[in-house]
């Protein structure tokens, strides 16, 4: 692993060198597009015509995020109105229907992808919202959302199983905790949280195990959170 990630930064290094370099704009899009930063998102107060721009970029919502989306903004004090809620009173706070979609996002120099384009990215360790006890998953999607013209980032994520009480006690990690590792099931749960940045503890080091590992009757992840180094 420490080779392949040697490797992969001596090759985003040449990458990046040749298109400052360059004056060929169809090398420079891509390194933008490989190695995306945060600078997209805006950090400032957006005005209102900014607001109307960046809204205009963005796609709807499935009426089940956007549900999850309101559910997640109204706890523990509901503030956000249903788009459906009418008749909305005097200047209403409406939940916006749509939302840009990213592939990969860059917070504070670390990159979060969707499962979908990059799997160990999309792994995370994060703590709560709304419970007071860590939980892992992978980011199914990352959507920016204008809210009080400030644009803000969600994330939903697909949480991960963990074992019953019989297979745990067939894991070695437990008794091991300076690896700081434990054994999850590799098909996640049906179950999606939203979460922000603030949330994220740090990404899991995820190592793919076949049925039969431990004795344990299904395909499993030993997932390691020895990145987290006292973060959260």
């Amino acid at each position: 692993m420490l080779r392949q990630i040697c490797r992969r930064g001596r090759l985003e290094a040449l990458i990046k060198d040749a298109a400052a370099r360059s004056k060929h704009a169809t090398l420079q899009k891509l390194c933008a597009i490989l190695f995306p930063t945060s600078n997209t998102i805006p950090s400032q107060p957006l005005t209102s015509s900014e607001v109307a721009a960046y809204t205009a970029k963005s796609k709807p919502l499935s009426d089940a995020h956007y549900d999850l989306l309101l559910n997640h903004l109204n706890q523990p004090i509901p503030l956000w109105r249903h788009r459906d809620a009418i008749p909305h009173p005097p200047l209403p706070k409406i939940l916006p229907s749509s939302a840009k979609s990213h592939t990969s996002i860059v917070i504070e120099g670390y990159t979060y992808s969707t499962s979908d384009s990059h799997l160990g990215n999309s792994s995370v360790l994060f703590s709560g919202p709304h419970v007071p006890y860590r939980r892992s998953g992978f980011i199914q999607h990352i959507w920016t959302i204008p809210l009080d013209s400030i644009v803000r980032i969600f994330m939903l994520v697909r949480l991960h199983w963990s074992l019953t009480g019989p297979d745990e006690a067939k894991s070695p990690y437990p008794n091991l905790p300076p690896m700081a590792t434990r054994v999850i099931l590799a098909q996640p749960t049906d179950h999606y949280v939203v979460v922000e940045p603030l949330h994220i503890v740090c990404h899991l080091v995820l190592y793919r195990r076949p049925r039969g590992t431990f004795e344990i009757d299904s395909e499993v992840y030993a997932a390691c959170t020895a990145l987290e180094r006292g973060r959260k």
